[in-house]
């Protein structure tokens, strides 16, 4: 992997070099187009940042976001900001249970089987998901499949030996957790096709992230495939994030417009919870740290919240962005290598489909200093009817 031409470039993490969105507006697209270098996409290039993606997906974002070519993406947006032009380059957003890019534990056998959910899922009460996808019906247990998990062709994930399906890990989260609950998925892969750069050396190797084009065109695939019935989505579940150092709204701008377009369709009905981040790193994480957004902390077992340096559980920051704190440590779920094989993991992506699910199904809370807390501090795990830890 690269790292950015100007080595005092602000710290963003994984972002797409020569790249920039803007909002479609054809002004600003002139604007964009007459800065010193900049240049249109070819079709090639183009298709290549929005392969992760059906063509009527890709065709809705590019009705959204522009994508201009630029020598400098931290250079040119912050240039078009200051003429009140809503730019920013398009980062890596990472799933928040993966170790080595926003902390959290590697995940590790369990040896713990998971017995089928008793409550079969009602079809009137959907949690949406955007993940890194989940695996065939050949790797899942039949609590897993049919009208339990809705998917496309496009959301399966392939895993290499020994890996685990994040986004499998998080539905069986949800599904044990709410099982009258249908988990409905769409993938927003890690990055495979070589966009992502970093200019953060101790994330040269780390698990690919997926990209805000991706997050966007996972959430258009969700409202697409549920605009017939939309009162029957209750919830967005996004296990992902990441940070940003620029103080301007338009940052991230491809995420936040992924936000407002949710929200634009389903309102305060389906409210949205994100990971709030597992590292001691004191900058707010994206989307949790957006206003119409619950950002989820993890917490260990009966005990306070948590975060991890290098894999230590460590005493977190203050950090204003955590609305919800929930159980995140050592949670047992499914790995995808076969139906019944598991995996305990850490994290506050798997925080969040616990908070997603008992929000869901109006699970006991208590409120600390303006937090929720699902259950409340005192209590052990036990007491979040089927989840399970080790």
């Amino acid at each position: 992997m690269r790292t950015p031409k100007d080595p005092d470039a602000p710290g963003t993490g994984h972002y797409i070099d020569g790249v920039i969105a803007l909002s479609s507006e054809p002004d600003h697209v002139e604007a964009a187009l007459g800065l010193d270098g900049a240049f249109e996409l070819d079709d090639e290039r183009v298709a290549q940042l929005l392969a992760g993606m059906s063509a009527d997906e890709a065709g809705q974002v590019q009705e959204m976001v522009a994508l201009v070519g630029v020598a400098d993406p931290h250079s040119a947006a912050a240039v078009l900001r200051d003429q009140e032009i809503p730019a920013s380059p398009i980062h890596g957003v990472g799933y928040e249970g993966h170790s080595g890019y926003m902390a959290g534990t590697h995940p590790r056998d369990a040896r713990l089987p998971l017995p089928p959910p008793e409550a079969e899922a009602d079809p009137e009460r959907v949690v949406a998901v955007v993940d890194s996808g989940i695996v065939a019906d050949d790797f899942l247990p039949e609590w897993m499949q049919g009208r339990n998990v809705i998917r496309d062709e496009i959301d399966i994930e392939a895993l290499d030996e020994r890996e685990t399906s994040h986004g499998t890990f998080v539905t069986s989260i949800i599904r044990q957790v709410h099982p009258d609950a249908v988990v409905s998925i769409a993938a927003a892969h890690p990055d495979t096709r070589g966009l992502l750069v970093t200019n953060e050396p101790d994330h040269q190797d780390a698990p690919h992230p997926t990209t805000e084009l991706d997050v966007l065109g996972a959430v258009l695939r969700l409202i697409n495939r549920h605009s017939a019935s939309p009162e029957t989505v209750k919830a967005l579940n996004l296990s992902l994030g990441t940070t940003r150092l620029l103080d301007n709204d338009a940052y991230l701008l491809v995420l936040a417009m992924a936000i407002d377009h949710w929200r634009a369709h389903f309102g305060r009905n389906a409210p949205i919870f994100a990971a709030g981040g597992n590292s001691g790193d004191p900058r707010p994480v994206y989307p949790a740290a957006f206003d119409c957004v619950r950002g989820v902390g993890a917490a260990e077992n009966g005990g306070d919240e948590t975060v991890w340096d290098r894999e230590a559980e460590i005493a977190p920051p203050p950090r204003p962005w955590v609305d919800d704190v929930a159980p995140g440590v050592s949670l047992v779920g499914l790995s995808g290598r076969d139906p019944e094989h598991t995996v305990k993991w850490s994290g506050s992506s798997f925080a969040t489909a616990v908070a997603t699910a008992s929000h869901l199904k109006g699970a006991p809370y208590q409120v600390v200093d303006g937090v929720v807390w699902w259950p409340n501090r005192s209590v052990s795990y036990t007491n979040v009817a089927g989840l399970r830890y080790v």
